[in-house]
């Protein structure tokens, strides 16, 4: 799946910046439960990403779409430049440039 596809559409006024997905948007919407703030068991809801918690257990993440445009403003207003890390020949991870 292509990151256009699973988070929506480039904004016109930003296009390297997509848009919050919205229901509809021909995104892959899918019936479940919302694992966002609103907690909702049935309504249309997006793959988001994965947790990993400690143990190793993986989860998928569904959203709605008020939960991913709550989300999205949230990262929004947190952001900070993106860091790459390389990883060294010892196995460290450093902090490119």
């Amino acid at each position: 799946m292509s990151p256009i596809a699973r988070y929506g559409a480039p904004r016109a006024d930003r296009p390297s910046t997509p848009a919050p997905a919205r229901t509809e948007d021909g995104n892959d919407w899918t019936w479940g439960a919302c694992w966002g703030w609103c907690e909702r068991p049935w309504l249309r809801v997006l793959w988001v990403g994965t947790a990993t918690i400690p143990g190793g257990q993986v989860a998928d993440l569904y959203y709605c779409g008020s939960c991913v445009r709550r989300m999205c403003r949230s990262v929004q207003s947190h952001a900070r430049p993106h860091t790459h890390l390389r990883v060294l020949d010892s196995g460290q991870e450093e902090a490119g440039k």
